[in-house]
């Protein structure tokens, strides 16, 4: 399996995210971006609605850079505009820099056993707001069990509003000979001082145009809070390296 590719795409979404994700997940892989190489995920259009708001997201831009073997940096910016019948509307923008680390060498990087690697990074203060600057910090774990590769991810933050935020995810990717191959997510948040819970399911498919290009498409239900909502996403993966003189 090849390493994460850059991920330009229209995604539809509700949870915020600790670290940046391997689309079409919320959680992410055990694998970096090679040294040389930018990824750009790109979401022009995220779009929430609940009961009491409705959440814009234009546009989404995450850029991953390969720095040195192993090493990959992360830049996270979401711009947001929040319409509400009893408030006006109000814009955000939300950023954050994170590094990604590989640890342990495994089947991402065409070894045997488990990858494992590590993301951790600061998020800025959000403009026309009151926040603060917050922290993250990821354990990630790739391995390949039978016909599958399962990704497990566990995190631990400080959000902007300086509560604590615990994260757990589970990809399992079918590995076939087919283009076309079945993912699944679950994910598991909790937030210390609002006590907010929310657990997530996820069925979708990617489909690996190239070895350079792939799209995918899933669809998600939360549970938040005794609630449901539901999500569905689609984008574009595309992959290069920087030019080299």
């Amino acid at each position: 399996m090849c390493a994460k590719r850059i991920r330009l795409g229209f995604v539809l979404l509700v949870a915020p995210h600790v670290a940046p994700a391997y689309r079409p997940f919320d959680s992410t892989d055990a694998a970096v971006a090679s040294p040389k190489e930018i990824e750009i995920e790109f979401g022009p259009v995220a779009y929430t609605d609940s009961r009491h708001a409705s959440i814009t997201d234009a546009p989404v831009v995450t850029v991953n850079v390969g720095l040195v073997d192993g090493w990959e940096a992360v830049i996270d910016a979401a711009r947001t505009i929040t319409r509400s019948s009893f408030e006006r509307d109000t814009e955000t923008v939300e950023t954050a820099l994170m590094l990604k680390r590989v640890l342990r060498d495994g089947v991402l990087q065409e070894q045997a056993g488990w990858s494992i690697a590590t993301e951790f990074g600061v998020l800025f203060p959000t403009s026309h707001s009151d926040d603060d600057y917050g922290a993250s910090w990821a354990l990630i774990g790739s391995q390949a069990v039978g016909r599958t590769v399962v990704h497990v991810n566990a995190a631990l933050a400080q959000n902007r509003d300086g509560n604590t935020e615990l994260f757990t995810g589970l990809i399992v990717e079918a590995m076939t000979s087919e283009p076309v191959r079945p993912v699944v997510e679950l994910t598991f948040e909790y937030e210390r001082g609002t006590e907010t819970r929310s657990a997530g399911a996820l069925v979708g498919a990617i489909w690996e145009r190239s070895d350079n290009l792939s799209f995918d498409i899933a669809a998600r239900a939360v549970r938040e809070d005794h609630e449901w909502s539901y999500e569905g996403r689609i984008g574009v993966t595309w992959a290069f390296a920087m030019a080299r003189k």
